[in-house]
């Protein structure tokens, strides 16, 4: 329902109180998406690393009620430019917790990082 039908429907009219900006809220993304946006050659693994490089994120490790250390990654304080946490549950087990989630934008930052990692792996490859 748009403000000029409750205006044509009531007399009322809500456009004044509507904001002028047409801005669209960005979603936050993970680090599957921002490979996805970076393009060839980015894993989610390599964003991961590249975020961390960049100082957006640490990697903290815990035991978990298992036994196993269990490793996930937070938002530094330098990060929250970007990204903050959000609360997730599994949708293969009852697992829930936070992680990180990113603005779109950041892709732009750590794409040079990523393909700087890829061009060393593939002189690498071509020392061998």
């Amino acid at each position: 329902i748009t403000a000029k039908q409750i205006r044509l429907e009531t007399g009322i009219d809500y456009e004044r109180f509507l904001p002028l900006s047409t801005a669209v809220e960005v979603v936050p993304v993970g680090p599957s998406a921002l490979a996805d946006l970076i393009g060839v050659g980015a894993t989610p693994a390599k964003v991961n690393q590249a975020l961390m490089a960049a100082g957006f994120q640490e990697q903290h490790s815990k035991t978990n009620s298992k036994g196993k250390e269990v490793k996930s990654y937070v938002v530094t304080e330098s990060g929250k430019a970007f990204g903050s946490m959000h609360p997730y549950k599994s949708d293969f087990s009852e697992h829930v917790g936070y992680r990180p989630m990113w603005n779109p934008s950041v892709a732009d930052i750590i794409k040079p990082m990523i393909n700087a990692v890829k061009k060393m792996g593939e002189s690498q490859q071509s020392n061998v």
